[in-house]
């Protein structure tokens, strides 16, 4: 079967299509014929080679997220996936390609009517955005800060804050055509990538959602309104800094009354 696999860290013309074998479902997997294959940032970041440290080299196949019909099952899988649609989260790789493989648990089945193309826009960036509303405890009428608003993760946040009624939902891009395409989705005011340059826009955040980090990021999380939430969906700019050590602790102060304190008058 034809696969793509990284040839060269860098640009996507780096990227080159294969031959492989058709994977064989493990226990509790199922083989996927794909109709639709996510392309996300991680898979950008993986291609790039900025991931080299932590054990991806040059020849290895892309791909987290897929849609399309199962043609196999592994040891101890329910037949009745079989010829089903889905979409699958297949890890870090073997998702670029014409079949792939998956844990049963990270499989869904597809409801009739949504497209496979349909099913990986949603699938990974949908979770993930509604997993930092959910973590940041983000309620209607707060006020929320979308870092980086113009990608899959960025543009679900959008969304799903503007239909939960959120005070104002302000986004960071990089181009007015951006911009106004996200005004169109629910934004209410349109920074640039500093954070500037958005008339009427709040000075504090209730939430803030950043997929960028990278060394700006304390610039974001200063950002924040008292007893604001962050939370980092991405880190399409890199990780950000490290935190410094914790302060000392403070000297307990003594006690009313007890041993050693001095005596009250």
């Amino acid at each position: 079967m034809k696969a793509v696999v990284i040839r060269t860290f860098g640009d996507p013309d780096g990227l080159e299509v294969v031959d492989v074998p058709v994977p064989v479902p493990a226990p509790g997997q199922v083989r996927i014929a794909t109709e639709a294959i996510g392309v996300g940032g991680v898979d950008a970041v993986i291609r790039r080679g900025t991931l080299a440290a932590y054990g991806f080299r040059e020849g290895h196949l892309l791909g987290s997220e897929v849609a399309g019909r199962v043609t196999a099952v592994g040891e101890g899988v329910d037949a009745s996936w079989l010829g089903r649609r889905v979409w699958a989260f297949t890890g870090l790789s073997g998702g670029y390609a014409e079949q792939a493989v998956a844990s049963v648990e990270d499989v869904l089945a597809l409801p009739d009517g949504l497209t496979g193309a349909d099913a990986v826009t949603l699938g990974g960036s949908g979770v993930v955005a509604h997993f930092a509303l959910d973590r940041a405890r983000f309620t209607p009428g707060e006020t929320v800060l979308v870092r980086g608003a113009a990608g899959s993760i960025g543009i679900t946040a959008v969304q799903l804050a503007a239909r939960d009624r959120a005070g104002a939902v302000a986004v960071t891009t990089s181009s007015a055509e951006r911009g106004a395409r996200l005004r169109d989705l629910g934004a209410t005011h349109v920074l640039d990538r500093s954070g500037e340059n958005g008339p009427d826009t709040p000075a504090g955040f209730d939430v803030v959602i950043d997929v960028v980090g990278g060394p700006q990021l304390p610039l974001f999380l200063d950002r924040l309104n008292s007893n604001g939430r962050g939370v980092g969906g991405a880190s399409a700019g890199g990780p950000g800094p490290l935190p410094g050590p914790p302060p000392p602790p403070r000297p307990a102060a003594p006690c009313r009354g007890s041993p050693g304190s001095p005596p009250q008058a």
